[in-house]
């Protein structure tokens, strides 16, 4: 029923064009000539002269108006039946959408453009000869004559720069089998137990998101266009999926290529983007036409679009949820079921990384590695959240992919035959760490991903360049070194040491940085050791730095409400390295309940 009244009120708006054409034209015919009748009769006495001044030039004019009005009328009409039932006719068959649908979308797509510009030449002709006798009904014409022509000759245009379409950029690095064995070994184990084709490629990213393509596709280290079937993988959430969740995810996506999807769908991509930039030429960018008397050609377009993307909707459903069986076959119930949680909750916060990371390359400071950033960021947001929030966050969730309109995690659950109420807070933090074993230097192709996105954000122009590979303050960066070490003293990462030493850092130092100091926190074995860099401080603060600094480490050791043996000893090796006095550490440590008008030392910037 919906689409019966969908197919009416496009119908209705298709008409308005060409009925005040006709009408139009039917009306000033009868102001020349008397009457239609008289109108015909005088026009069999001219001979051709169309363009001519005299009586006979209106009468040929707007007879080819009228004329026109009424056959791109009911061409219309028709146009959007036969659409109309070809749509019933195709469903969900997949064999009949690709029969039908990449074929007749284009033909009908230049034929639309052909009917604006006749359209449009019928009308602007009597408007510009003045034939109409009447300013309001010329100054009418005139505007949806000019916005017909403007609309043909845009969509002309158009098609002539979509007859190819080109490779898909990515943003992502192509891992060679040399370069990552493992992990072709794993995709490869995974592609025969749910005997699919292995992909051809394997390509890696900072995107939260996992997807199979058969599209041609290009990356910036790519030797020319990978043709054939590609996988694309997410390093940060691999960061954060057991090795369960994803085979799980492999699996998933590998059914693409047992069940044929990407094949299908590379028949319906470029189509879908033709008929896009056809709708842009019509409408703009802002979905509105500026142009009023391309609007309805524009409704018929989209209109037809819209038919076939109901039935392709319901096909891709259809083939997501089989994926989804074939991945719990692969790994179990529970690993998708983590693995789609995770891609939903995670998915959603890499806008905010990429932002915040552009904010700090317009204050020269660089990231080196943007994927253990994006990890840690994720995992301590979702973990101080409540469980019925991340839950019904997760469940509304639909995973974005290039060509497919996916269903709802919750419906995804439902036919899986998932409980909700078995995800934990626990479960969604855990960090499986599954990548680490699947490259031979994981830290290079992270670092050379993030190379790659802080220079398309210069590139693009959202962010400064270039950008330093140093950070200004060295004060700050020892301070940096020293809590982290006081973090990961005990062995164990406690998110309330985080957040400890993020919020009293950032009132401890002006130019406090959470991404630099968690990227110290992920790699402090890397880093000068905790008391090379006290003794390095020791010559540099004076005795009030050094107790604020020294009370800013107990109150990180005693955030979690304990003080490891570990955590005592660095205190202790700061005390008597800084020859710190007792009772002013005292006074400003976490023992001691702070007071109201307690202020922390806010250093000097130094270099």
């Amino acid at each position: 029923m919906m689409e019966f009244l969908r197919f009416a009120r496009t119908s209705a708006i298709a008409l308005i064009v060409p009925l005040i054409a006709y009408f139009a034209a039917s009306w000033a015919l009868g102001q020349h000539a008397g009457g239609p009748y008289a109108a015909t009769l005088a026009l069999a006495r001219c001979d051709g002269q169309f363009f001519a001044l005299d009586s006979c030039g209106p009468l040929y004019r707007l007879t080819f108006m009228k004329h026109v009005g009424f056959w791109t009328g009911w061409g219309s009409i028709l146009m959007l039946a036969v659409f109309f039932l070809l749509g019933r006719v195709a469903g969900t068959s997949r064999a009949r959408n690709a029969a039908i649908f990449p074929t007749l979308m284009p033909a009908t797509a230049a034929l639309i453009a052909i009917v604006l510009m006749i359209q449009g030449v019928s009308m602007t002709l009597p408007a510009l000869f003045g034939d109409l006798r009447n300013f309001l009904l010329t100054g009418v014409l005139g505007v949806l004559g000019v916005g017909a022509l403007i609309g043909g000759v845009s969509m002309l245009r158009a098609l002539r720069r979509i007859t190819h379409v080109e490779p898909r950029g990515v943003l992502a690095h192509q891992m060679k089998r040399r370069e990552a064995p493992a992990l072709w070994e794993m995709v490869e184990s995974v592609a025969r137990k749910v005997e699919s084709r292995p992909p051809d490629h394997i390509i890696v990213g900072l995107e939260p998101n996992f997807f199979a393509t058969a599209s041609p596709i290009v990356t910036p280290d790519s030797e020319g266009v990978l043709r054939g079937e590609t996988l694309f993988l997410s390093v940060p959430l691999m960061r954060l999926f057991s090795e369960a969740e994803l085979r799980a995810v492999i699996a998933h996506e590998l059914a693409h290529f047992h069940g044929e999807d990407t094949v299908y769908s590379l028949r319906f991509t470029p189509v879908y983007h033709r008929i896009a930039l056809l709708l842009d030429a019509l409408e703009g960018e802002d979905g509105e036409s500026d142009h009023i008397g391309a609007a309805p050609a524009a409704l018929i377009l989209r209109y037809l679009l819209g038919t076939f993307q109901l039935n392709e909707s319901a096909i891709s459903r259809e083939r997501e949820l089989e994926a989804d069986r074939i991945g719990v076959a692969a790994a179990g119930v529970d690993a998708l079921a983590v693995s789609l949680a995770k891609a939903a909750v995670y998915g959603q916060l890499w806008s905010a990384v990429r932002e915040r990371n552009v904010e700090r390359l317009n204050r020269g400071k660089i990231s080196r590695n943007l994927s253990r950033v994006y990890a840690d960021s994720a995992r301590y947001d979702v973990s101080n959240q409540t469980l019925q929030q991340v839950v019904a966050q997760i469940l509304e969730t639909r995973i974005s992919h290039p060509t497919d309109s996916h269903p709802t995690v919750y419906e995804r659950y439902q036919a899986i035959g998932f409980d909700q109420e078995r995800l934990s807070i626990a479960a969604l933090t855990a960090q499986g760490g599954a990548s680490a074993e699947l490259f031979q230097d994981l830290d290079e192709v992270e670092h050379d991903l993030t190379m790659l996105e802080h220079n398309v954000m210069v590139k693009v122009g959202f962010a400064n360049g270039p950008v330093e590979d140093v950070e200004q303050n060295r004060v700050v960066q020892a301070g940096y070194i020293l809590a982290a070490s006081m973090v990961v003293a005990d062995h164990t990462v406690a998110n309330a040491e985080i957040s400890v030493a993020e919020e009293i850092g950032a009132r401890l130092f002006n130019d406090f940085d959470p991404t630099s100091f968690r990227e110290i926190v992920a790699e402090i074995h890397d880093m000068p050791s905790f008391e090379q860099v006290v003794d390095l401080l020791a010559g540099l603060l004076d005795r009030r730095e050094k107790a604020a600094l020294h009370a800013y480490l107990a109150q990180i050791a005693a955030a979690d409400q304990r003080v490891s043996v570990e955590e005592n000893a660095l205190m202790a090796y700061v005390a008597k390295a800084w020859r710190i006095d007792e009772p002013v550490w005292r006074r400003l440590s976490p023992w001691r309940r702070r007071q109201p008008g307690d202020i922390l030392w806010t250093p000097k910037t130094r270099h």
